[in-house]
């Protein structure tokens, strides 16, 4: 049954997501991403939850648009209402495994940011600059988020390992004797003389 779901919300066109979650993909690809991260991960799974509980909402999308080098970006738009608006972009260039642990990544930072108040980009970046470090001109990161990333990326290991081992066990197993070999003329490992 688990399996199943998978596969449906993998192919869940974005509408799915419009209303049901603090994630919300823009275009089917974001929508497949979010998917599979959500059943992949225990950990995105618990962001998408504290995301909620925080009031933020966070418009996910796929993109062509980040510049070089850069896997994934969040952005702060504003707040109003007592929710907290982020948006969140993936290189679409990335391996859908890739793009999944990236989006978990990213929700770590929305969630730092929704949780810490910030009402402007001027809070936004007040907040970058005593709990992460530079990495560009205007871009930064952190170590909830790369410790998020890690904890992800072992959760795919664990879950690539998982489905190896069910696939192995599928198998049929075959087991020789030296008994069958005498039914065919060959002598029996008893008859065989030891050197």
């Amino acid at each position: 049954m688990r399996i199943w779901l998978s596969v449906f919300m993998a192919f869940a066109p974005a509408t799915v997501f419009a209303d049901s979650l603090a994630v919300r993909p823009l275009d089917d690809s974001a929508a497949a991403t979010l998917a599979g991260a959500l059943g992949h991960s225990a950990l995105v799974r618990s962001l998408v939850d504290e995301l909620h509980a925080a009031a933020a909402i966070v418009h996910f999308e796929m993109s062509l648009a980040l510049p070089s080098g850069v896997g994934a970006a969040t952005r702060f738009v504003g707040s109003s209402g007592g929710h907290t608006y982020l948006r969140v972009a993936v290189s679409a260039m990335l391996r859908s495994n890739e793009r999944e642990i990236m989006l978990g990544h990213e929700l770590q930072h929305a969630l730092d940011i929704a949780r810490s108040g910030a009402t402007n980009e001027a809070d936004v970046q007040k907040l970058l600059e005593t709990t992460g470090y530079r990495t560009g001109s205007n871009l930064f990161e952190t170590q909830s988020a790369l410790r998020a990333e890690s904890r992800i990326r072992a959760e795919f290991r664990q879950g690539a390992f998982r489905r190896a081992a069910a696939s192995s066990e599928a198998e049929p197993i075959i087991e020789l004797h030296h008994q069958h070999l005498g039914a065919g003329g060959a002598k029996a490992a008893a008859e065989v003389p030891k050197r």
